[in-house]
């Protein structure tokens, strides 16, 4: 038994570098994360601002304003 190499979740055997990984992580490791779902910071629900990826859920860095446009 083989374990992904990215999240530890536990799969089947497997030889090359893709069959290592599980579904959700080969998912994220191949998406080009093209759309996106902003979530701005909630104070009152004590909630971080978010980035996510609505093909594969990943959760993307926030990017830094850009002030100069």
């Amino acid at each position: 038994m083989w374990t992904c190499i990215i999240c530890e979740f536990e799969i089947g055997p497997g030889g090359d570098l893709e069959e290592r990984m599980c579904e959700e992580c080969l998912v994220q490791e191949y998406c080009e994360h093209e759309t996106t779902e902003y979530q701005p910071a909630e104070a009152e629900n004590n909630a971080p601002e978010s980035l996510s990826c609505v093909e594969c859920g990943k959760d993307l860095p926030v990017p830094e304003p850009d002030f100069g446009v």
